[in-house]
């Protein structure tokens, strides 16, 4: 009788455990390799599933032109890929499905070459969106503000740039050159 009860305990214990089920959510990865960056260079990387779940990541090449950055714990889906370049030819976002996975973007980028007889291009490319994919450059004026009598010339470096297109601060390198 003793061990018709362990047994039946044992049964019931082990039905029991089984009756629930562990739902795992399977994790993918997206990985960017973003090749032909002069070196210093930056590029923006986006993944987006939806509204409410995107990320981005501002990556900068090494001396062997190279960026990467990886995204991890992903969850399953269909996942847009774009890429941002200042400067630089870039490919239209795509979707990738990821399936308990990692994949691999390689983006291989072309700068926008500009000269003196040219100082502004604009191309616009037909994709699976509904606007299009539509890159512009111009050739910048250099940029000087007044301050108390001094012409002060923002530098032309992107930082700079950025700075005070951005947040109106301004960089000078005019007393001493910057170094790395």
């Amino acid at each position: 009788m003793k061990s018709f009860l362990v047994r039946a305990v044992t049964f019931l214990f082990v039905s029991f455990l089984m009756s629930f089920s562990f739902k795992v959510q399977a994790q993918s990865s997206i990985t960017f390799k973003v090749t032909s960056l002069k070196p210093g260079d930056s590029c923006t990387v986006y993944v987006q599933k939806s509204a409410e779940i995107h990320y981005y990541k501002i990556i900068k090449s090494g001396a062997d032109s190279i960026a990467t950055y990886k995204f991890d714990s992903l969850s399953n889906g269909k996942w847009e890929v774009k890429i941002d370049a200042t400067g630089y030819y870039f490919p239209s976002s795509k979707v990738v499905e990821l399936n308990s996975n990692d994949k691999l973007v390689e983006v291989k980028l072309s700068p926008i070459v500009l000269n003196s007889s040219t100082n502004y291009v604009y191309q616009w490319v037909d994709d699976s969106s509904y606007m299009g994919h539509a890159q512009q450059s111009y050739i910048n004026t250099p940029v000087t503000i007044q301050v108390l009598n001094t012409t002060i010339k923002i530098p032309d470096n992107f930082s700079s740039v950025t700075l005070f297109n951005k947040y109106g601060i301004v960089l000078s390198d005019t007393l001493a050159r910057w170094t790395r």
